[in-house]
C-alpha cells in the first residue's frame, strides 16, 4: 500500500490490482487537495476502510469477464451502506459491462481513457453528493458468497438489533464461530461497550470459577487482592462463551443461575453483583445429546438456546473456499514479504476437492504454509500439500457408526507415524488445546500428554 499525502481530509482509495494506473490518477488526485491510499485489492482496501474514514473508493478494474479472483471480491465493497461511495473504471463500457456492474449495485462507471476532467468532476460531484465516510461493511472480516453463509449474515443482521437477546452458535471446529459473535456485537447498538470472551475448554475447573466470577481477598492461599471476574468486566456489554459444551456441571449449575437472575457474588464474596449483558455462547458439540446423557444441564441449554445460529462447514460452502483461500493468500503475501500471484487450476480443483475438516482455520493453515513455501508465482498442488491428507495417495481414516474404514497405500506405512499423524491433526483440529485434542482422540489429557512427549510434539 502506498499512501500520498496532503492537506484536504478527504480521503480517497484507489484499487488497482495491476497497478498500471493508480499512479497516474493519484497524482492527479494529489494535486487536487486529495489524501490518497492505494491499495492492490478489494480486501487489503477493506481491512484499512475498517480502521479509517475513505470518502470514495476508486477501482481500477481488468475486464469483466476475466477469470479474477479480484472481481469477485469486490462484494465485499458492495455491501456498504451507500454505494455511492464507489466509483468503476474499467477499459471498456458496453451493456454487458454495465449491466454486471449495476448487477452488484454498483452504478458509477467510467472508462479510463475518459478526459482526465470529467474523471476529477466526478469525483468532486461523488464526494459532496455524499459527505459521509464509507462505512464499514457488516461482515467485513467474513468472506462468503454461498447460500449457506448469507443466511447466516442475514441471522447477524437481525440478531444484532436485539440488544440483549442471547445467542447460542453452532458449528464444526475452525468455522469462524467467535466471528459471528464478533459481527454481531460489532454491528450492535452496544458496540461501544466491551466484548469479552471465555474458552471454557482452556482453563481447568478451579481457575474457570475465578475468572469467570471473580474472587475476593483472602478467598484463597494465592488471593492477595480482589479481581473483578470476567461476568463483571462484561457489564452492558457482550459476554462470549466459548466451547460452552466443555464446562462441567458444578460450574453449570452456577452460570445457569447468574444468567437468569443477573446476579452474582465472587468466589469468596457475600455480597451481590448485578449485571446486564448479552450472553453469546458457542459450541461444536452435540448439546442436545450431551444433555440426554447428562453432561449438559436441561436449564441451561434452553436459557441459552433463545436465538439459535448454524455455521456451516468449508466443504459444504461451495466457491466461499477458493474466495477465503485467495483472502488468505493476500493477506500473507503481506505479511511475509511474498508475491503468490494466484493458484494454479490444479491447486484450484484441490482446494475444491478436500473436504476440509479443520474448516477455515486448516484453510489458513495451508495458504500461509503454500505462500511460505512458493515465496513467488503461481501456489501448486505440491506447496498446498493436502494429497496425502485426502486419502488419495496415501493412509486415510474414515469413521462410520461404529467401524473405522482405512486405506493403506500399496508401498505400507508405519504406524508410528499414522499415531504422529493423528496426534498433529487433533491438535490441529483443537487449536493446540490438549484438552481438547485428548477428547477427539477418546484419551486422558496425561495419555495424550505422554504420546505427544514420546513424539517430541509438546
Amino acid at each position: 500500500m502506498k499512501t500520498m499525502l496532503a492537506k484536504a481530509t478527504e480521503t480517497i482509495a484507489i484499487i488497482d490490482p495491476e497497478k498500471s494506473y493508480s499512479y497516474f490518477i493519484s497524482q492527479e488526485l494529489f494535486i487536487e487537495g486529495y489524501e490518497v491510499e492505494t491499495f492492490s485489492d478489494a480486501i487489503e482496501c477493506n481491512r484499512f476502510c475498517e480502521k479509517n474514514e475513505i470518502y470514495l473508493v476508486i477501482v481500477c478494474t481488468p475486464q469483466v469477464n476475466d477469470e479474477c479472483d479480484f472481481v469477485s471480491s469486490l462484494q465485499i465493497l458492495t455491501e456498504a451502506e451507500n454505494p455511492e461511495h464507489i466509483l468503476i473504471l474499467t477499459d471498456s463500457i458496453s451493456e454487458d459491462v454495465l449491466k454486471y456492474y449495476h448487477g452488484l449495485g454498483l452504478h458509477h462507471v467510467m472508462r479510463r481513457q475518459d478526459d482526465i476532467n470529467l474523471f476529477k468532476r466526478m469525483v468532486y460531484k461523488l464526494i459532496n453528493t455524499v459527505r459521509t465516510p464509507f462505512k464499514k461493511p457488516a461482515f467485513s472480516n467474513i468472506i462468503g458468497e454461498d447460500n449457506s453463509i448469507k443466511e447466516v449474515f442475514h441471522m447477524v443482521e437481525r440478531i444484532s438489533q436485539s440488544e440483549m437477546a442471547t445467542v447460542f452458535i453452532r458449528g464444526e471446529s475452525g468455522t469462524g464461530k467467535e466471528l459471528i459473535a464478533r459481527a454481531i456485537h460489532e454491528n450492535s447498538r452496544n458496540a461501544n461497550q466491551p466484548f469479552v470472551e471465555i474458552n471454557c475448554a482452556a482453563l481447568p475447573d478451579h481457575l474457570l470459577e475465578s475468572e469467570l466470577f471473580g474472587y475476593e481477598k483472602g478467598a484463597f492461599t494465592d488471593a492477595k487482592h480482589t479481581k473483578k471476574g470476567l461476568l463483571e468486566l462484561a457489564d452492558q456489554g457482550t459476554f462470549f462463551l466459548d466451547e460452552i459444551g466443555d464446562l462441567n456441571v458444578r460450574l453449570q449449575i452456577k452460570l445457569v443461575k447468574a444468567l437468569e437472575e443477573k446476579v452474582f457474588r465472587r468466589v469468596g464474596g457475600t455480597r451481590d453483583i448485578n449485571v446486564s449483558m448479552r450472553i453469546m455462547a458457542a459450541t461444536n458439540r452435540d448439546v442436545e445429546k450431551a444433555v440426554q446423557e447428562g453432561f449438559f444441564r436441561e436449564d441451561l441449554y434452553f436459557r441459552l438456546n433463545v436465538l439459535s445460529i448454524h455455521i456451516p462447514p468449508l466443504r459444504e460452502r461451495g466457491r466461499d473456499v477458493l474466495l477465503i483461500a485467495d483472502h488468505f493468500r493476500n493477506q500473507f503475501n503481506e505479511e511475509h514479504s511474498c508475491a503468490m500471484s494466484g493458484f494454479s487450476t490444479d491447486a484450484k480443483k484441490l482446494l475444491q476437492k478436500y473436504p476440509w475438516p479443520g474448516n477455515v482455520r486448516e484453510l489458513k493453515n495451508a495458504i500461509e504454509r503454500a505462500v511460505l513455501l512458493g515465496q513467488k508465482g503461481k501456489i501448486s498442488p505440491a506447496q498446498l500439500d493436502l494429497g496425502r491428507r485426502n486419502g488419495s495417495n496415501g493412509f486415510h481414516l474414515q469413521q462410520n457408526e461404529n467401524d473405522i474404514a482405512v486405506n493403506i497405500p500399496e508401498g505400507g506405512i508405519s504406524l508410528e507415524a499414522v499415531e504422529r499423524a493423528l496426534l498433529q491433526k487433533s491438535l490441529e483440529m483443537a487449536a493446540g488445546n490438549k484438552s481438547k485434542a485428548a477428547r477427539l482422540l477418546h484419551l486422558t489429557r496425561e495419555t495424550l500428554r505422554y504420546r505427544l512427549r514420546k513424539f517430541g510434539l509438546e
